[in-house]
């Protein structure tokens, strides 16, 4: 091992989250590591020679000769998905925690059996005060606030808004809505099957597209059955969905964390499920939320100016409490941070 800090590179879009940092970082500091299976290599191989870092095969970490390096990992049971049973200390002796949304974090930290996987971990990154004021009771690891480096191009260098409306096949009189649904899992949570035959009545009113979770093979005929604008699934970066929204509606974890920090006009579909974290459940007691599907009420939200203006003083609020403010500055505040782990880790 000739790295000092390697990147678990767990799912294709990680990638959104990490790419920003790792062009800020030494290219003799970092590395990436990936499954074998799964093409999951293939692609960390592709993304490692385009920004000049190495990239090794993530079973060939577990018994290596050196633990002498920092692994980033985006949950605790990360190396679990390579085989049953693994544990962070058997891959390497310090460890980072990055985690890949909002309400991941705390979802899996605090679920039965789970606190005791993230004593391994040193530092966690966190998007602002209330993650970091959250797990501070619960873990004795650094807690250190980055923002959320994936979106800084939102503030910084913003895509070409008339150009994505073209490539997403967008009617420009039209006001858009970006529907961004949650993976489902045991049939609970994505808003898919409970909303897609309300939404479709919109779809003459306003543009609408679709993406489903990268991972979602349930929901695709459905989707493509409602006669949305585009129906997305691929891992195509939300910067680009949030560059065209007017309004962004989602459901649970990542994405309608992602929508408030741009700050755009988000409304969120409740599924009828346990809602699945601490975070979503604050959420939506700033943020409007349907239960019912019902393309009237829907409507009527989308349409009430007086609403969204006091949503936008709301958001504000709301986004001090959730986030560091580092906007458009959040890439350069991890890296920095990044490279000193391995002093503060004493390597």
């Amino acid at each position: 091992m000739d790295r000092k800090i390697v990147f678990y590179l767990g799912h294709p879009t990680l990638m959104h989250q990490y790419e920003p940092v790792l062009r800020l970082l030494p290219r003799d500091l970092v590395a990436l590591a990936a499954r074998r299976r799964d093409g999951e290599y293939r692609f960390a191989f592709e993304v490692g020679e385009r920004l000049g870092l190495a990239c090794y095969v993530a079973e060939g970490l577990i018994g290596a000769s050196s633990r002498e390096f920092i692994l980033l990992t985006h949950h605790a049971k990360a190396f679990q998905e390579i085989g049953p049973g693994y544990r962070l200390e058997q891959i390497a002796r310090h460890h980072a925690l990055v985690p890949y949304s909002y309400g991941v974090l705390d979802d899996t930290l605090f679920a039965p059996g789970n606190k005791e996987l993230y004593g391994a971990y040193e530092v966690i990154f966190c998007n602002g005060p209330y993650q970091a004021d959250t797990l501070r009771p619960h873990t004795p690891a650094k807690l250190i606030q980055i923002g959320y480096p994936r979106y800084d191009r939102l503030f910084t260098d913003p895509p070409d808004r008339d150009s994505l409306m073209t490539r997403f096949g967008c009617d420009p009189s039209k006001r858009t809505i970006v529907w961004l649904p949650t993976l489902p899992s045991n049939g609970q949570w994505c808003s898919v099957p409970k909303f897609a035959a309300a939404m479709s009545r919109l779809a003459s009113i306003y543009n609408i597209i679709l993406k489903l979770h990268p991972d979602d093979r349930s929901s695709g005929e459905l989707a493509r059955s409602c006669g949305f604008t585009m129906v997305i699934t691929d891992p195509t970066d939300n910067i680009e969905l949030f560059a065209v929204a007017d309004f962004c509606v989602c459901d649970y974890y990542g994405s309608a964390f992602g929508a408030l920090y741009a700050d755009l006009n988000l409304l969120l579909f409740n599924t009828g499920d346990p809602v699945p974290n601490l975070a979503d459940g604050v959420l939506r007691s700033f943020i409007p939320n349907l239960d019912a599907a019902s393309p009237i009420e829907i409507e009527r939200i989308l349409g009430d100016r007086e609403l969204w203006r006091e949503q936008k003083l709301r958001r504000q609020a709301v986004r001090q409490v959730m986030y560091a403010p580092y906007y458009g500055t959040s890439s350069e505040v991890m890296a920095s941070a990044i490279k000193g782990l391995p002093r503060l880790m004493g390597l």
